[in-house]
Parts: structure tokens; sequence; C-alpha cells
């Protein structure tokens, strides 16, 4: 879980200092008086507006999601818990084996 959360955090900041980049390079106007270059220039920010708000849209729903997921787990081992800790007890016991046979 910890491996996922960190790839995910070094995937946003990558993207983060994509979006920088790419507004450092928007932010040149040395180019203007090239009308290719400054509708190039609206259209890309127009671009990155709609993306960052989709990946904050993608975020949102994902965080919904997971809070769904744990309730629905947490209400699952309130209802039923024997399944569980049956389960629970059959790994202990397995990792118990695994690491006495060594």
């Amino acid at each position: 879980m910890q491996l996922r959360k960190r790839n995910i955090a070094n995937a946003k900041s990558k993207f983060e200092d994509s979006v920088d980049s790419l507004k450092e390079v928007l932010a040149n106007k040395d180019f203007d008086h090239i009308p290719e270059v400054k509708e190039l220039r609206q259209k890309l920010e127009a671009g990155m507006g709609e993306l960052e708000d989709s990946a904050s849209d993608m975020m949102k729903q994902a965080r919904r999601k997971g809070a769904k997921i744990a309730r629905n787990t947490n209400a699952y081992v309130h209802d039923d818990p024997w399944p569980v800790v049956g389960t629970a007890v059959a790994l202990g016991v397995l990792a118990g084996f695994l690491i006495t046979k060594r």
C-alpha cells in the first residue's frame, strides 16, 4: 500500500513539474509576433486548464471510491466478523509454519 501511495505521489509530482515547465514556456512572449505561436499558446493554455480540472475530478472520484470501499469493508467486518477472524488465524498459522520451516 505504501509503495502504491509513493508511486501516486511520484506521478503527481512529475505531472506538476511538467505543468510548471509548460507554464514557463507559455509565459515567454518573445514569439508572440508569430500568429501561429500565439494561437498555439492559447490552445495549450485552454487545454492545460481542462487537464487540471480533469485531474482534479479524477482524484476526487478516486477518494470517494476509496472511502466507499473502506465503509463497505468496515460494515462487512462488523456485521460478520468470523470469516475475517478465521482468515486472519489461517494466515497467521501459515506464516508461522513458513517461518519455523526455515
